[in-house]
C-alpha cells in the first residue's frame, strides 16, 4: 500500500512539471472516455440490447425509395396515405401492416405551456408490435376517422412526472394543440416506438392518424372513379388514376411499381391501360427519357391544363358534341353526318341532334350541293 501511495506522489510531481503535457493528457483521456461512452451507449441500445416489442425479427420496415434520377441522394421518401391504404389492402405477405408518422403537440393547462413529441398511428399500429397497455386501452378502428381521433395514448415516463402516476388518468381530458382529448390508455415502461438512445427523443404520447377523405385519396378529380363505375375504364387504368392521382407525375417504372406491374408479363397490361387513359384524356405524356434508360413521365391532363379539363368536365355529352362536331368543321369546312359518325363513333341519331342544334344557331348549314350526293354540312363561318 505504502508503494502504490509512494507512486501516486511521485506522478503528481511529474505531473505538475510538465503543466503542458498534463493539460493535453487530461484532455485527451477526457475525450476518449467520452467518446467510447457514447459509443457504447448506442451500441447497446441498438444492438445488445434486445427491441422493446415481442418477436421483434419478425418486425419489418417499409418506405418508399425514389427514383435516383429524379431525386439523387435521396434514399427514401415518407409512405403517403393513399399508398399505404393500397399496400395494406393489398398485403399478402405480412401478418399485420401499420403506419406512424411524428407530430409535436403544445400541451396547455398544466402549469407553462410545454411541447410534447407525440407519434401518430393507425390503429393497428399497437397490434402489430404486440404491446398491451399499461392502463385501459388502445385506438378503436373508429377513432382513426376524421372527426373522430381526439384520444390519446400516454408514454409511463409522461404519466408519471406530469400526472404523479395517477390510476385515474384514463378518461381525463387534456389539452393538446387547444383541442380536447381523452385519455384512453398509458403504455408501461419499456415500451417505446419509435425507439431512440436520446431520452429527449422519445415518443411522450401517441394519438390517431384520422386521415380526412381528401388525405386518402389525395389529389385530382374523382371523375374517373364515376367513369370506372359506369364501366367506361378497366380495373388496371382504375389502378393506374389512383396512383397518378396521388403522386403525379411519375415515370413509367415508378407507376409500374406503385401498382404492382413491374413483372414483364404485365406490360401490355399496362401498355393497353395507358392507351386506355390517353384515349379518355385522362392523362398526358411529359417528356421521354433516352438517358440512361428510355422511360415516359406521366402526367394528369389537368394538371397541365386545369381550367380546359374542368370546364370540359362539367360540360354535358350534347354540349360536347356540340364543340366537337362546330370545331372539326371549322377546319374541315365541310362533311357528311355519317362521316362524322364514323370518324368519331357516335351514333347517328346523336350526329342528326347535334346537326339540328348547330343549324339552329347558324353555326352549320345542312343543304344538298351541286354535283354532289346526298345532304352535305357545311361550316357557316366559311360562307361569310
Amino acid at each position: 500500500m505504502e508503494t502504490l501511495f509512494q507512486d501516486i506522489r511521485f506522478g503528481y510531481r511529474m505531473l505538475r512539471k510538465a503543466p503542458g503535457f498534463t493539460v493535453v493528457a487530461v484532455i485527451v483521456l477526457a475525450l476518449g472516455i467520452g467518446a467510447n461512452t457514447a459509443i457504447f451507449s448506442v451500441v447497446n441500445s441498438v444492438l445488445l440490447r434486445p427491441l422493446p416489442f415481442q418477436d421483434p425479427d419478425h418486425l419489418v420496415q417499409v418506405w418508399h425509395v425514389p427514383p435516383q434520377k429524379s431525386f439523387p441522394g435521396v434514399s427514401k421518401f415518407s409512405v403517403s396515405p393513399a399508398n399505404y391504404l393500397d399496400w395494406a389492402s393489398q398485403n399478402h405477405s405480412f401478418e399485420g401492416m401499420a403506419i406512424y408518422g411524428y407530430a409535436n403537440y403544445n400541451l396547455t393547462g398544466k402549469g407553462e405551456p410545454e411541447s410534447i413529441s407525440a407519434i401518430r398511428v393507425s390503429p393497428e399500429f399497437f397490434s402489430v408490435l404486440r404491446a398491451r397497455p399499461l392502463l385501459g386501452r388502445t385506438f378503436a378502428p373508429e377513432e382513426n376517422q376524421a372527426g373522430h381521433g381526439q384520444v390519446v395514448v400516454l408514454s409511463q415516463p409522461f404519466w408519471q412526472t406530469h400526472f404523479a402516476s395517477d390510476p385515474n388518468i384514463v378518461g381525463q381530458a387534456i389539452s393538446l394543440n387547444s383541442q380536447s382529448y381523452t385519455v384512453v390508455g398509458v403504455m408501461p415502461a419499456r415500451f417505446s416506438f419509435p425507439t431512440s438512445s436520446d431520452p429527449k427523443m422519445q415518443p411522450q404520447l401517441w394519438t390517431p392518424l384520422a386521415w380526412t377523405d381528401e388525405q386518402r385519396a389525395v389529389r385530382g378529380n374523382p371523375g374517373f372513379a364515376a367513369a370506372y363505375e359506369a364501366g367506361r375504364l378497366s380495373h388496371t387504368a382504375r389502378r393506374l388514376m389512383d396512383a397518378l392521382t396521388r403522386e403525379h407525375p411519375q415515370y413509367t417504372r415508378e407507376l409500374r411499381g406503385n401498382t404492382f406491374m413491374l413483372e414483364s408479363g404485365q406490360t401490355r397490361e399496362f401498355e393497353r391501360a395507358m392507351a386506355e387513359l390517353q384515349q379518355g384524356l385522362w392523362v398526358v405524356k411529359t417528356e421521354e427519357r433516352y438517358e440512361p434508360t428510355f422511360s415516359y413521365r406521366w402526367d394528369l391532363l389537368e394538371a397541365w391544363l386545369p381550367d380546359a379539363v374542368a370546364e370540359g368536365r362539367r360540360l354535358s355529352r350534347a354540349a360536347a358534341l356540340d364543340r366537337l362536331i362546330s370545331r372539326y368543321l371549322d377546319g374541315a369546312v365541310f362533311a357528311t353526318g355519317r362521316g362524322l359518325g364514323r370518324l368519331f363513333g357516335i351514333p347517328a341519331s346523336e350526329v342528326a341532334a347535334c346537326v339540328g342544334r348547330l343549324a339552329k344557331r347558324g353555326v352549320v348549314l345542312d343543304s344538298p350541293v351541286q354535283g354532289w350526293q346526298g345532304r352535305w354540312l357545311i361550316a357557316a363561318a366559311a360562307l361569310r
